[in-house]
């Protein structure tokens, strides 16, 4: 991250950790869709990413510390930041918005990661980076109880 923006990024990360919470974020191994290409051989880029990391199918989940402000979400606040996320079926009582601290991270934040929330693991289903020139100072994020 550029010194232009360090200093922004590690105050947002102290608020979080003296206002918020700390969780844990699981990182799942890329999982390789057997169907998606049938009769095409295997993808390339699959074949690297499993030759280089050595993901299998039974690989378990690297956690990582996240500093994080959790507050409840609504179907239109998730929407509003991940237009993916439009017209899915979203139970308002199983999702939260996080905004995650950027500073320290040792991995982008990603849907389908999951973060352990009020005793359970739950489910990242959407992200986005806030900040300015493209450097992140915290990430939108929306979890949904699995």
């Amino acid at each position: 991250m550029p010194g232009k923006y360090e200093d922004q990024a590690r105050s947002v990360r102290e608020q979080f950790e003296a206002k918020g919470a700390m969780l844990k974020l699981w990182r799942y191994p890329l999982a390789v869709d057997e169907t998606a290409n049938e009769g095409a051989g295997e993808h390339p880029l699959l074949a690297d990413y499993s030759d280089q990391t050595g993901a299998g199918e039974n690989d378990a989940p690297t956690p990582y510390d996240i500093a994080v402000i959790i507050s409840p979400a609504s179907k239109g606040t998730v929407e509003a930041f991940d237009v993916r996320l439009k017209g899915q079926t979203l139970i308002e009582t199983h999702l939260r918005a996080l905004k995650i601290a950027a500073f320290g991270l040792e991995v982008q934040p990603r849907p389908g990661d999951g973060v352990d929330y009020d005793g359970e693991r739950w489910r990242l289903i959407g992200c986005t980076p806030i900040g300015p020139d493209g450097h992140a100072i915290f990430y939108n994020a929306a979890i949904q109880r699995a």
